[in-house]
């Protein structure tokens, strides 16, 4: 298979990931807002659960379009390992 055959996939990947960036902007003004600081708050473990899975959805997609599979991505070895998804 061609890299351009993932393109699909990616595309979700990167989407998904915007979409929760967005949500962390949001949760960011919440806290902007109630002048509560984001560093060294529990509170704040949302905020960086979704920009932390966005970061790991964009580097997906950047696999993907690599030519890593989407089976490669799913590999015990891979997922969550970014040595093991680099080579």
């Amino acid at each position: 298979m061609y890299p351009t055959d993932y393109v699909a996939t990616a595309a979700y990947y990167r989407m998904t990931a915007v979409v929760y960036v967005e949500s962390a902007k949001m949760l960011e003004a919440a806290f902007v807002a109630k002048e509560d600081k984001i560093p060294g708050n529990r509170m704040a473990i949302p905020y960086y659960l979704l920009i932390s899975h966005a970061a790991e959805l964009y580097l997906k997609c950047a696999l993907l379009k690599r030519g890593t599979t989407p089976d490669e991505l799913k590999r015990f070895d891979v997922r969550h390992n970014l040595k093991g998804a680099s080579g």
